[in-house]
């Protein structure tokens, strides 16, 4: 199985030792905070991505009389990460398409597919509003 590997994390010794000690004080506040580090970094590599395929586009043979023409901004949801902002770059010719992310998408295809895996399976969101959850004891 060929495996795409894009980000890289590193960490710091000093830095792994301050996140050790921020779960010790407060788990909750930091799960949430990787959480945020994990959907900027998302939306970061997202967007340099976005970039990169279009200076590859206006590098071809046939685009040498096209130029960028800024981007336009909007949401996009990524399953397991959530909402993220990116920037779809635009080219002044209105010819550049992206693979990454389709014109008019704005919802990951995978998060696409288990709505419909849900719907099929007749799961509603009255369905999971009305399900009683388990209660704990603290």
């Amino acid at each position: 199985m060929d495996v795409m590997s894009i980000v890289k994390f590193q960490i710091s010794i000093p830095e792994a030792v301050k996140a050790i000690s921020q779960f010790k004080d407060n788990r909750l506040k930091a799960f949430s905070q990787v959480s945020e580090d994990l959907r900027s970094t998302a939306e970061e590599t997202i967007n340099q991505l976005l970039n990169l395929e279009m200076s590859l586009f206006l590098g071809e043979a046939d685009q040498s009389d096209n130029m960028r023409n800024g981007f336009k901004e909007r949401d996009f949801t990524l399953k397991g990460i959530g909402t993220i902002r990116i920037k779809l770059p635009q080219d002044r010719k209105s010819r550049f398409e992206s693979s990454i992310i389709r014109k008019s998408e704005r919802v990951d295809p995978r998060l696409k597919e288990d709505i419909a895996v849900l719907h099929l399976a007749g799961i509603s969101n009255r369905t999971l509003v009305n399900r009683r959850l388990p209660t704990y004891s603290v």
